[in-house]
């Protein structure tokens, strides 16, 4: 090999010596291992490595031809001319590819990384040096005038017009720009995360010495710079300053993922809904932990999940000691070091994408996975887009995001088991309240989001209009926070109704809906529980996407009353007008409720029981 220039030497073996020893680091003596360098010039990489590892099987690509190349007397090192968006070699036959100085040359970034994944085996390693986009060389070219600049370059570069720029001459004549790209260390991340290539470590390099042929003319500038650049090194952040990073990414190999983290934060039909996707990932993670981070609602739901290792609880409420309790939560998930990190939840607004972001961040997972809602979920690594207002089930989304991890889903059946001694226990207490077997029981949930709310009137009068037709009881549910909205709906409709509201846990209120001829609810976690254990139920949608969370697409024992205008669906948790939900009449529940009545048995024809 020809002798490099001083300024040259000093860039190269600075930054060479770091490549070199992470390489180095992962071949053993006496391995025999394939290694392809992309953008492998004169193959000076190749020549070193194979002198140190005389076994590994040696390969050089480039678009370039240069005669030295077909000169080597090495059995173990070949070389092609090439495209490196094409890498003629088969899937997975690379322990190890390099790519120096190249990849900022190259336009289809994508293509090239692809087809680094396809050829690199299973837990294969790339290893890559390139410019970083923010360094401080580039800061101080910042500060130099402009007509200084294109004068030191046309002096320097010898006549090359400063008007387009540092170029580079091919052996063909042909004249190419220099850095098509140029990534911060967070952007060239996230760029290999999105082609499951898992970044272990990035070190910073050295610089490119600015005007190196001016630095040949006077030895003593190599001296200060190599000064100045130990000084900057001392500084915070060295690796964005830095003009090169150099680092090493591993193929995702599936069954080295140790532990997942599932984010839900979201309420009882979202945890159910989930299921599909969730017990697909364990099936194609077996051996892997998984957690996942719920608000404390969904826990006794969520803690019957086989395929769930672990469950970690998140306050929404804002008071001192759940502060306290989400740090302690975050600051556990932190140390352990989740491989991947999957939010399955919409990210409705920018404030909800804030929150995520900063969630992950403090988390740190190795990858980031979620849904990239209108756009907003650009810092997740592996994404899948949806719109804020869904085009389909909810369930899908939910599946769509772990597919883009490789799993197949070959089932979507949502199940909620109830153990028999919870069923033996919601009996007796009805039994208390005078409902025995033949008793026709309708329950009815009045509460939920504050702008999902049917009018109490339309529910009293829905209660008193059946009540004409049939001899029935009616069950109210709902939480304890909607204590004063049962009451109110009591007090109307002047009926001897059963109030439970409160006083059931999760499973125990799905007992209750499992033993109901017939439920009517506004859109709930409780109408979905109704529609997973297929009870006859009628759905009053009003703000809520019914694409997302219409009940029929589980249940063909659900009826939906929706009626569409110009404001919905809306994400409000308030709303004064509810024109929506107020469209919907009494009577239109009440002829649903009677159809459905009919089809269990309990009801023979209009007018009489």
């Amino acid at each position: 090999m020809k002798k490099l220039s001083a300024s040259l030497d000093f860039v190269v073996s600075g930054r060479k010596n770091i490549l070199y020893s992470l390489i180095l680091d992962k071949i053993k003596d006496n391995q025999d291992l394939k290694i392809l360098d992309i953008g492998c010039k004169e193959g000076q990489d190749l020549f070193y490595l194979i002198n140190k590892r005389p076994k590994i099987q040696a390969y050089g690509l480039d678009i370039t031809f240069v005669e030295s190349w077909i000169n080597n007397n090495l059995e173990n090192l070949y070389f092609i001319n090439g495209d490196a968006t094409v890498c003629p070699f088969k899937d997975e036959s690379m322990d190890i590819v390099i790519s120096a100085e190249c990849i900022e040359h190259i336009l289809d970034i994508e293509k090239f990384l692809a087809n680094v994944y396809r050829i690199l085996k299973p837990g294969g390693y790339f290893f890559i040096t390139t410019p970083s986009r923010y360094s401080y060389t580039y800061l101080i070219g910042k500060l130099i005038p402009k007509r200084l600049k294109n004068a030191l370059r046309k002096l320097v570069y010898f006549g090359i017009s400063p008007k387009d720029g540092i170029k580079k001459i091919l052996p063909n004549g042909k004249i190419i720009k220099e850095h098509v790209h140029e990534y911060s260390i967070g952007e060239f991340k996230k760029l290999l995360n999105k082609h499951d290539l898992d970044v272990e470590i990035i070190k910073a390099g050295y610089l490119y010495v600015p005007l190196a042929p001016l630095f040949d003319r006077f030895p003593l500038l190599i001296n200060l710079w190599k000064l100045f650049d130990k000084t900057i090194s001392k500084l915070p952040f060295t690796n964005h300053l830095k003009a090169h990073f150099i680092a090493r990414a591993k193929k995702h190999s599936l069954s080295e993922i140790k532990n997942i983290l599932i984010i839900n934060l979201g309420g009882i039909g979202d945890i159910l809904l989930s299921q599909p996707a969730l017990r697909a990932l364990k099936n194609k993670f077996s051996n892997c932990q998984i957690s996942i981070l719920v608000v404390p609602r969904v826990y006794d739901l969520v803690k019957d999940f086989s395929y769930i290792d672990s469950i970690f609880i998140f306050y929404k409420s804002k008071s001192p000691l759940n502060l306290f309790r989400n740090f302690i939560t975050l600051f556990i998930l932190r140390r352990m070091h989740f491989a991947l990190a999957i939010n399955m939840r919409t990210m409705v607004s920018k404030r909800s994408t804030f929150f995520i972001k900063l969630l992950l961040y403090i988390i740190n997972p190795k990858i980031k996975v979620g849904r990239n809602t209108d756009g907003r979920g650009n810092f997740f690594d592996i994404s899948i887009f949806e719109p804020t207002l869904g085009n389909k089930y909810e369930r899908e989304y939910d599946i769509d995001t772990v597919k883009a991890l490789g799993v197949e889903v070959l089932d979507k059946y949502i199940d909620f088991i109830i153990d028999e001694k919870i069923i033996n226990k919601v009996k007796q207490i009805l039994e208390k309240e005078g409902v025995y077997k033949d008793t026709i029981l309708i329950g009815i949930q009045p509460g939920g989001m504050p702008a999902r709310r049917w009018p109490i009137e339309n529910f009293a009068k829905v209660i008193s209009l059946i009540s004409e037709k049939i001899n029935c009881k009616f069950i109210i549910a709902g939480a304890k926070e909607e204590a004063g909205l049962i009451k109110k709906l009591i007090k109307i409709s002047q009926r001897d109704l059963i109030n439970l509201a409160g006083e059931l846990n999760l499973k125990e209120l799905a007992a209750l809906i499992k033993r109901c001829n017939l439920f009517i609810s506004n859109d709930t976690g409780p109408m979905h529980i109704a529609a997973i254990l297929k009870v006859p139920l009628i759905a009053i949608f009003g703000p809520g996407d019914l694409r997302r969370y219409d009940p029929r697409n589980i249940s063909d024992k659900a009826a939906v009353l929706y009626k569409k205008v110009d404001c919905s669906p809306c994400n409000r948790i308030k709303c004064k007008s509810k024109i929506c939900l107020k469209m919907i009449t009494p009577s239109e529940v009440l002829e649903a409720a009677l159809k459905f009545l009919k089809q269990e048995k309990v009801y023979e024809d209009y007018g009489k029981y």
